[in-house]
C-alpha cells in the first residue's frame, strides 16, 4: 500500500508539472503503474466534451505476464473517463485492466491489427471475445464470448442483454456490478464461469 500511495503522490505531481509545461495543447503524459513496478506512459487529451486516456504508442503489451496493468481509477478519479487503446498495443494479458467502473467508453484505433471496439466494448479480434466492457457498453451481434473480468467491478452497470452470438461467458465476467439490477443471458450460452 505504500508503494501505491507513492505512487499517487508521483502521479498527481508529475501531471501538475506537465500541464503547466504543455497548456495551450491541453495534451500531457501521466505515467504511473499499478501494483507492478514499471511505468505506463499515458497521453490523456482534453477536449471539451470528453476527456481520454489513451495508451502511449510506445506500449506494445499490458497485463499481468508482460508486469504492467492500468489501474483506471488513478485517472478516473481526476476526470477522464474514456479509454482509447493505439494500433500499437497488440497483446493484452490477464488483468491488463484494473478497478475501471468509472469509465464510460472505449475505442480502439482502426489500425490496431489485434483489437476492435464497438459499443463501448474492447474485442479481441482472432476469436470475438470481449475483453472489457464499461457502464455504457452494448455488446455487439459480433461477440461470441466474454472474457474474465471483462465487467468486474464495473458498479456503474446496472442492465445488459447479452446477445444470442455469445456461447461462453467467463470467470468473473461480471464480479462486482453492485449496481447490475438486469440481465438477460439467450439459451446460445453454454457455460458461465464461476
Amino acid at each position: 500500500m505504500m508503494f501505491l500511495g507513492k505512487q499517487l503522490y508521483f502521479i498527481e505531481h508529475r501531471h501538475q508539472r506537465l500541464n503547466k509545461k504543455m497548456r495551450a495543447r491541453e495534451t500531457y503524459f501521466i505515467m504511473f503503474c499499478a501494483f507492478c513496478r514499471k511505468e505506463i506512459v499515458i497521453n490523456m487529451e482534453k477536449t471539451v466534451k470528453t476527456k481520454k486516456i489513451r495508451i502511449a504508442d510506445s506500449i506494445t503489451s499490458i497485463g499481468l505476464e508482460y508486469g504492467r496493468s492500468l489501474d483506471c481509477s488513478k485517472v478516473t478519479s481526476i476526470g477522464f473517463t474514456s479509454l482509447e487503446i493505439p494500433s500499437s498495443l497488440a497483446s493484452i494479458g490477464e488483468h491488463a485492466f484494473l478497478n475501471c467502473n468509472g469509465l464510460t467508453g472505449i475505442t480502439v484505433d482502426i489500425d490496431n491489427p489485434a483489437y476492435r471496439s464497438n459499443g463501448n466494448c474492447l474485442i479481441r479480434k482472432n476469436d470475438n471475445t470481449l475483453i472489457l466492457g464499461c457502464k455504457n457498453s452494448v455488446i455487439p451481434l459480433s461477440v461470441t464470448s466474454i472474457g474474465n473480468d471483462a465487467f468486474k467491478d464495473c458498479s456503474g452497470l446496472t442492465s445488459i442483454v447479452i446477445p444470442l452470438s455469445v456461447t461462453n461467458i467467463g470467470n468473473n465476467a461480471f464480479s462486482g456490478c453492485s449496481g447490475l439490477t438486469s440481465i438477460v443471458i439467450p439459451l446460445s450460452v453454454m457455460s458461465i464461469g464461476v
